[in-house]
């Protein structure tokens, strides 16, 4: 029985809202552009408005559903950046979004005491960057505010929240809060302490795959579609792109899309003794996911794109990177150093000295290219060596490698194969079809197709990755 399910992809520069059959065939895709403001009370604080992207989300059900009138709706899932939340107050209001990129709990890191037990039991170091943070941070500020806030949940399952009016959170998400134990698979009492959070009401856990029920009746009442739908748990983005591959256990995987995460699944956590990677609970918190991330790369390569090539496309770029014969500008615009365990808020681009006349944009988004592929494979090489293994291959998923020039030198300059499985570019989107076609119990058994790049001698490469490491 073919059945059809709308997939929500709340990501950190984009939403993307699609219709899929159970077979993954996509019907039709609404997108918009995520707003963000800035808060002033912060050196680096930003939010966004709920309410606005719950209209757009709206707006998108409306025309994919006006497109096809006949089609009734089974299933609506939901993925989401990771480290971005929504708070919800004691009249189960959203009020707030605080996204992955707001930093408001930076200037309160020196508040908080033992960070060796936060590792040990939630897998990540103390940053700015993690839920916990954010939420200090805006009670530190916003006390009067905060005082009015009951809990919060990742996007994925906020989405879950307007559909349902069920306050849910997934376990690839809950372990990005520093609020959860990756070993005791809970929330932990202890945790919410060490952030001065002992007030803030944990969202109850529910597993991929997981229904949260019915939608609410006003919704049903504006989209009669959507009658017999069932909202099913789905999770995050990162943890969801790599749903559904049969993979060996250990296998390495990249995502390469805003950031750059650098990944391989166990069933029990790594001990880092050093603690500087991340480990992951995996969907479903039936294993774990061991991690290290260069932070922002293709968020870096689309913005630069918007802004200064808006009238080339991607494809005129690839065929312009084809022609480069030296490195001429350098890239450092990753932000994150893992090794040293920082954030990295500032960068820019090494150029030979006298100033080149013949630089143009394009040889400045090649740069880009460059230091994502350069970042990539310095993780991939911190990563192996921590685990003491070299991996044959790379599984690549993500918007990223639609670029033949990213995906040629991360294969030549980590020397191993890079494999594309077919749908891997919209793993996530894949992943989310993966996760409702479990919970109607529907098998798909259709053989995936591969390209595979394989590693080849470019002294261009080599040469940027040589300079590049000078740099850096």
């Amino acid at each position: 029985m073919l059945r059809h399910y709308i997939t929500i992809d709340i990501g950190t520069g984009s939403t993307k809202i699609t219709l899929y059959t159970s077979q993954g065939q996509s019907l039709e895709t609404y997108s918009f552009k995520n707003i963000y403001y800035k808060d002033n009370n912060y050196q680096d604080g930003l939010f966004f408005e709920p309410e606005e992207i719950k209209d757009k989300i709206f707006q998108g059900f409306r025309k994919i559903l006006a497109s096809y009138p006949n089609i009734s709706i089974d299933g609506i899932t939901s993925a989401g950046a990771r480290q971005s939340i929504v708070l919800i107050d004691k009249e189960d209001k959203d009020f707030i979004g605080l996204p992955n990129i707001d930093n408001r709990g930076k200037d309160y890191l020196n508040l908080i005491k033992d960070p060796e037990d936060i590792y040990q039991k939630t897998g990540k170091w103390v940053t700015e960057d993690f839920p916990s943070m954010k939420i200090l941070g805006y009670k530190k500020v916003y006390p009067q505010e905060y005082k009015r806030t009951k809990t919060f949940t990742s996007l994925s399952e906020w989405a879950g929240f307007i559909l349902t009016g069920q306050i849910a959170i997934e376990p690839s998400q809950a372990c990005e809060s520093q609020l959860y134990d990756i070993h005791k698979k809970d929330f932990c009492q202890d945790l919410k302490a060490k952030y001065s959070l002992e007030d803030l009401e944990f969202p109850k856990i529910y597993m991929a795959g997981q229904s949260l029920g019915q939608l609410k009746e006003e919704i049903k009442k504006d989209f009669p579609q959507l009658e017999n739908s069932v909202f099913i748990v789905g999770g995050a983005d990162t943890q969801l792109a790599i749903q559904g591959r049969d993979l060996e256990e250990d296998c390495l995987m990249v995502i390469s899309g805003t950031t750059s995460p650098i990944l391989t699944k166990s069933k029990a956590p790594f001990v880092d003794k050093e603690e500087v990677l991340w480990i992951n609970s995996s969907l479903g918190a039936k294993g774990y996911i061991t991690e290290v991330n260069p932070g922002a790369t293709g968020l870096n390569y689309k913005n630069f794109k918007e802004k200064f090539l808006e009238n080339t496309s991607y494809e005129e770029l690839e065929d312009y990177f084809d022609t480069i014969e030296e490195v001429s500008v350098v890239a450092r615009l990753t932000s994150l150093d893992f090794s040293k365990k920082e954030s990295r808020k500032e960068g820019g681009f090494y150029i030979k000295s006298p100033f080149s006349e013949n630089l143009d944009p394009k040889t400045f988004a090649f740069a880009i290219i460059g230091d994502i592929a350069s970042s990539i494979v310095k993780e991939i090489n911190n990563l192996e060596g921590k685990l003491g293994k070299v991996h044959p291959k790379i599984y690549g998923y993500g918007s990223g490698f639609t670029s033949r020039t990213l995906s040629q030198m991360i294969s030549s300059l980590s020397k191993k194969d890079l494999v594309l499985e077919e749908g891997c570019f919209s793993g996530t989107s894949m992943g989310l079809v993966s996760i409702c076609n479990s919970h109607f119990n529907i098998k798909n058994t259709k053989k995936k197709e591969s390209t595979v790049y394989e590693p080849k001698d470019i002294s261009l490469y080599q040469n940027y990755y040589k300079v590049w490491n000078d740099h850096n």
